[in-house]
């Protein structure tokens, strides 16, 4: 058949939206995604079962007064841009009711799912900038009595206004930095003797008040680019249409998804009797009745790979003495590209499966798909379109990552690591109130109440030189009240003397766990002090020197260290070890020893690398320029402060 254009009735009834662009019609009422495509379409929050163990545990306690709330929300612009191109017409009026979204619980009600369409996206957007679902009532049962993680699945509802939508609504949500936002506050009065820093605080009373954001900090959603792309044709893809000179941007001989019962219709003898894909005469292909002039390139979403077994495959159609090729290439975002396939004349009737290698690729990168006619008589058809084995990783593509937030009286808002560390933040020291020594024991100690769990190492012959106290005759106005002392001077020698603290639960995976403490050594000190970190895996015991000072002299001046924790994965505890020889002359202090709340409250999306330097620093310096409070303040009258090095401690 001489070639030309399609019949009008023909054209209408299929005219193709590779991308849903407003007011564009299906051809049919095609079927919806796949349950895996589906699937590969959604955002998934989980909370891992360990952050509810943690909440109950250092936040709820034995707290009177409990509330938690749960929100999700996004950003509506990008949504709204969506539905305005998904749905063709007059918009609807907004209901009253807020957004309605279709939302499944599976598993005893631990796992809940939200389709969102664009109708739920016009209601719920309606006059404002953010989409919010009030999840509250799954939150809180499931910190009160659920067991497991907490899964809260995000994706495009399974049939929009068009078929293949709900590929553009799936980027438009994740272009709306959807986060779920969890608030927890406790309060109650403590028996305990401590009276509050600040007079206008009653006697005994603590308040945690605690904000929560779970986001995707990849960069698999801050930049352009994807690790899947699988393109059948039973419904619209995410493709676009590139043309080599601008009087061929409405052209005749335009791609359009037809099957193979609508090209019998074109009495077109060599036709596909069916697709590739589905292998019947009802499923959908790309066809291209192509004349002599080139035709459109046929261009994929912005795709990524980090894997170098990635693929790129597609199905091309062959006639027996038909002059044409197929040409597929790789572009990079910096417009450079490369041809990866070449097809030419076939040597075979029918459907036929082409595949090369695209392999690891740093940047973002399209795939073109190109049909070259030659002569007038050339038919084309592609299907199955498609990147395979792109991703590296056998876990999801996203980081999610989990941060807190302490809010103070007054409204300041804190990160929640700042909670808690001996260093006030918030304008009446609620920070660290009460509710810090109700941690459990070693989270939190300044050894005014005891030894916070650090047991000496046992040993028949000698007794532990370490103790509890402060210096005889008040030698080191530095040291105000109780911390953990050893006098070297006035203990025989020892090869190896050691401290241990209270072992602690692991910590969430890839927390920014830190322990935080202060130290001075004053005196001559003919030995080592070291800080050692020993970990229990399943039964067998590792261990780290996290930080380690050896013959040291020292004007006792208080230093502050911040110790990063990475990669824990079991129970583990701390270790003071030291050792010294005869003529040694020091006072080695430690006090105010915390860990950080984040171990236990913080996803960072990031893993930490084992062996990151400790932050080391002066106490006379300060956090943000604030001044400190208490005796760290009275050490500027009694020490030589241009002996002591200067630094920001964190």
């Amino acid at each position: 058949m001489a070639g030309g254009s399609l019949p009008a009735r023909l054209l209408a009834a299929a005219c193709l939206a590779l991308s849903l662009a407003p007011g564009a019609a299906a051809p049919r009422d095609t079927p919806g995604l796949s349950r895996v495509q589906r699937r590969s379409l959604a955002m998934d929050f989980v909370v891992p079962s360990l952050f509810r163990t943690y909440v109950r545990e250092l936040v709820l306690g034995a707290a009177t007064r409990r509330e938690a709330r749960c929100r999700l929300r996004l950003d509506c612009a990008p949504l709204l841009r969506a539905a305005r191109g998904a749905l063709p017409g007059p918009e609807p009026p907004a209901s009253p009711a807020g957004p309605s979204a279709v939302g499944r619980r599976l598993r005893r009600a631990k796992q809940l799912v939200l389709e969102l369409g664009e109708g739920a996206v016009r209601d719920g957007c309606a006059g404002g900038a953010h989409l919010e679902f009030n999840l509250t009532e799954l939150f809180a049962w499931w910190l009160r009595a659920g067991d497991g993680r907490l899964r809260v699945r995000l994706m495009p509802e399974r049939r929009g206004a068009l078929p293949g939508s709900e590929r553009g609504l799936s980027a438009a949500i994740r272009a709306a930095r959807p986060r779920l936002l969890f608030h927890v506050s406790a309060a109650g009065l403590s028996p305990s003797d401590h009276t509050a820093r600040s007079p206008s605080l009653p006697h005994g009373y603590y308040a945690w008040n605690l904000t929560w954001v779970m986001r995707d900090t990849s960069p698999f959603f801050s930049h352009r680019g994807r690790h899947i792309f699988d393109c059948n044709f039973e419904s619209p893809c995410e493709l676009e249409y590139s043309f080599t000179s601008k009087d061929q941007e409405t052209p005749k001989n335009a791609w359009v998804r037809l099957n193979a019962e609508e090209i019998s219709q074109l009495n077109l003898p060599d036709g596909p009797e069916r697709d590739h894909s589905e292998s019947t005469p009802k499923g959908s292909f790309l066809f291209l009745n192509a004349s002599e002039k080139l035709s459109p390139t046929i261009l994929s979403p912005w795709l990524r790979s980090s894997s170098d077994q990635c693929v790129v495959q597609v199905a091309v159609y062959k006639l027996y003495q038909q002059s044409g090729e197929y040409i597929a290439r790789v572009h990079l975002i910096d417009e450079s590209s490369s041809e990866i396939l070449s097809e030419e004349s076939p040597q075979k009737h029918g459907w036929v499966l082409l595949q090369r290698r695209v392999g690891h690729l740093e940047k973002p990168f399209r795939i073109s798909l190109e049909y070259i006619p030659n002569g007038n008589k050339s038919v084309a058809a592609v299907d199955s379109f498609a990147m395979k084995n792109c991703s590296s990783g056998s876990g999801s593509l996203s980081k999610m990552a989990l941060e807190g937030s302490f809010s103070c009286w007054n409204g300041t808002v804190i990160r929640l690591g700042q909670a808690c560390d001996f260093i006030q933040d918030c304008a009446e020291g609620e920070d660290e109130g009460e509710m810090c020594r109700k941690l459990p024991s070693g989270f939190y100690c300044s050894f005014e109440a005891g030894d916070c769990g650090w047991i000496p190492g046992s040993s028949a012959s000698h007794p532990s030189p370490w103790r509890i106290g402060s210096p005889e005759h008040n030698r080191f106005p530095s040291i105000e009240g109780s911390a953990l002392l050893l006098n070297t001077s006035k203990a025989p020698a020892v090869a190896k003397t050691v401290m241990t603290s209270t072992a602690f639960p692991a910590p969430l995976r890839n927390s920014p766990c830190e322990l935080r403490l202060s130290w001075l050594i004053h005196g001559v000190l003919l030995g080592n002090v070291s800080l050692v970190l020993v970990e229990n895996k399943t039964g067998k015991e590792q261990s780290w020197t996290f930080w380690h000072s050896e013959n040291s002299e020292g004007l006792g001046i208080w230093q502050w260290m911040i110790l990063p924790l990475p990669e824990i994965l079991d129970r583990f505890w701390f270790q003071i070890t030291a050792s010294w020889e005869e003529g040694s002359d020091a006072i080695i202090a430690f006090d105010n020893v915390s860990l950080s709340l984040d171990c236990y409250l913080t996803i960072s999306g990031e893993k930490t690398p084992r062996g990151t330097a400790p932050d080391s620093s002066n106490l006379l310096t300060s956090r943000g320029g604030q001044k400190k409070f208490g005796w760290e303040q009275k050490l500027l009258g009694n020490l030589q402060l241009s002996s002591a090095p200067f630094s920001d401690p964190a």
